[in-house]
């Protein structure tokens, strides 16, 4: 979720890409610091140091809730580099590019369909917050707490045409064709069953596509032909046997 994000740190005002998140918490993960020699110089030995420690000799930070949480990873994945939570900012107005997840999507749906009676109640609470608002009363402008009010009027049900010249009327929004037929359906003549499965299965499945088109008003005829065979048959040849059957 977090990764390519900017971040700022608290501590030194700058700022880094988001990579990850370690795989210990602050207070256990360890990296290998370089330690310098009496000299000065950088060529010294390293030592195992964990995140938690270096910030508080090295900065005298003393950690409070993120040193059980794992640390940001802003480094790169030969050389990470890990910065505690609590010293790390989200830098704002940044886009989330990623697809959502079904439960981020289903959240975000519903946030953004409230029902008319939260949408009033938003309204109204928006309202009244602004009664005292300086730069309103500055411009001699106030505005009504209540919604005004219209008359409105409910359109007709549309309707569709099925078979025998009936109407069929949707219920709750939704049109059930059960023992309904098509206003004008359609005759197949030839038609090819492929199995992948076994042949009992098949016959199964054509007489329920059948029973289905007749149900419906279709006139399916029953010549059909079993087509067997493998996934591994080559599909040219599938498609031989295909338009072979058709003709």
């Amino acid at each position: 979720m977090l990764k390519n994000f900017m971040i700022k740190t608290a501590h030194q005002s700058i700022e880094y890409k988001i990579i990850g998140l370690s795989d210990s918490r602050c207070k256990d993960q360890l990296f290998d610091m370089r330690v310098k020699n009496g000299d000065g110089a950088n060529k010294g030995h390293s030592v195992a140091i964990s995140v938690y420690d270096y910030f508080l000799q090295h900065y005298n930070i003393q950690l409070q809730y993120s040193a059980y949480m794992p640390c940001v990873d802003v480094g790169k994945p030969e050389r990470p580099k890990y910065l505690p939570l609590e010293l790390c900012t989200l830098i704002p107005d940044q886009c989330y590019t990623k697809a959502l997840s079904l439960m981020q999507r289903a959240s975000l749906a519903k946030k953004s369909r409230p029902n008319p009676q939260a949408r009033v109640r938003t309204l109204i609470d928006a309202v009244g917050n602004q009664k005292d608002d300086p730069v309103l009363a500055e411009f001699h402008i106030s505005i009504e707490k209540q919604l005004t009010q219209v008359e409105g009027r409910i359109l007709e049900t549309p309707k569709l045409k099925v078979g025998n010249n009936e109407d069929c009327i949707p219920c709750n929004g939704r049109w059930n064709f059960n023992s309904k037929k098509l206003y004008e359906p359609t005759r197949i003549e030839r038609w090819v069953v492929v199995n992948f499965l076994t042949p009992r299965e098949t016959f199964l499945f054509s007489q329920e596509l059948i029973n289905c088109g007749r149900d419906m008003g279709i006139v399916v005829y029953t010549t059909r032909l079993f087509l067997s065979t493998y996934i591994y048959q080559p599909f040219s040849y599938l498609m031989i046997s295909l338009i072979n059957a058709a003709y």
